[in-house]
């Protein structure tokens, strides 16, 4: 009986192994964590953990049958879930050279410094991409921080922005008539890093496992990972919020899935400290008189790592996005970010047959 148990322990043990799949860098060898596992419909399902690892058998028990492996830093890849390696290769992607930026510091030094960044939304409703947004941002951060998170003092400048609304959903559109207040969107960027600007609310710890990488615990449990610069500052967070409903456990589609995940890549130290890299994803359901609909938003902003000291306000911006409008001179800049950022060719060609809301440039 004793040698039986062992035996089916054991292989427990190997089938649970087998059904793990381990991304690493092509290049270097080493497991990447944080990579966005995606759906089809662009719908976030799960990220490699600290080992560079996800279980394909979590995707298999909802019938996902294509998924697309997302991080901003390698080459986009997509497999069908059945024919899953066990190992997976990311290449990183080659760098796009950027216009050259005139940097001036000042005689006398300024309360703002400015960086630019790119936005960009898209939200499902049941699981059908329903809107879609892009930006091109010019964000004046004070050099005096603010513990105020909704009071910062960063001034957002929108220089030019596109946005979709799906027509084929229209007939649902008094379900998800919230559309303003579900974080689709929301292209602000904070002032502190997440766990810094939470530590009043949220018991975060950190528990180092080597070199410079971090479980972070809260509760005894394991909510994410951190890269530490100088085993001082944050240099990447991946942090994800469990559901904790017993109405979102019946959604089997989320049963396995964070409610909120949030993905944050920052540099520097000191006064001009700033966000590179900005993703974050939200579920929930929304109850009304048609019935429960399931919303998914992803917000996603990339910065670039050029610092102007100054204020000087751009000659043609709007400071907040009209989520039913689109605001530009022409599509060129916005386009030439999107090669920049690519996404997953599914969403993309899920955009590419929707209408665009009305241009208001004037």
């Amino acid at each position: 009986m004793y040698f039986q148990l062992v035996i089916l322990l054991v292989s427990m043990f190997f089938s649970s192994a087998n059904e793990n799949v381990l991304v690493i860098d092509k290049t270097d060898r080493t497991p990447i964590a944080g990579v966005e596992i995606l759906s089809d419909e662009g719908s976030v399902l799960l990220n490699t953990d600290l080992n560079g690892m996800f279980n394909k058998s979590r995707l298999k028990e909802i019938g996902i049958k294509h998924i697309i492996l997302y991080s901003p830093e390698y080459k986009l890849i997509d497999f069908k879930t059945e024919n899953l390696p066990d190992t997976i290769f990311l290449e990183k992607r080659e760098p796009i050279e950027l216009e050259g930026v005139t940097i001036v510091k000042s005689a006398k030094k300024e309360k703002y410094f400015t960086v630019r960044g790119y936005a960009r939304s898209w939200k499902l409703t049941n699981n059908k991409l329903s809107r879609y947004g892009d930006a091109i941002i010019e964000y004046h951060i004070p050099y005096k921080k603010s513990n105020n998170d909704f009071a910062t003092g960063i001034k957002n400048y929108i220089t030019e922005y596109r946005t979709f609304k799906i027509d084929s959903i229209k007939q649902r559109s008094r379900v998800v008539s919230i559309s303003a207040y579900d974080g689709f969107f929301d292209c602000r960027i904070p002032i502190r890093d997440i766990l810094e600007r939470t530590k009043s609310y949220r018991n975060y710890t950190l528990e180092n496992i080597k070199d410079s990488l971090y479980n972070i615990i809260e509760d005894k449990s394991i909510v994410g990972i951190a890269v530490l610069a100088n085993n001082k500052y944050p240099a990447k967070i991946n942090l994800v919020e469990e559901f904790r409903s017993d109405e979102v456990k019946k959604n089997i589609f989320w049963k396995f899935s964070g409610g909120e995940k949030n993905t944050e890549v920052w540099t520097g130290e000191g006064e001009e400290r700033h966000p590179l890299y900005l993703f974050y994803n939200k579920k929930f359901i929304v109850n009304t008189k048609l019935g429960s609909a399931s919303i998914e938003v992803v917000n996603e902003i990339f910065i670039e790592d050029i610092v102007i000291n100054g204020n000087t306000i751009p000659d043609k911006s709007v400071r907040h996005i009209d989520i039913d409008r689109s605001y530009y001179s022409n599509n060129k800049n916005l386009e030439l970010k999107l090669l920049e950022h690519p996404l997953p060719s599914n969403i993309e060609q899920q955009i590419r047959t929707t209408t665009e809301n009305k241009n208001k440039f004037k």
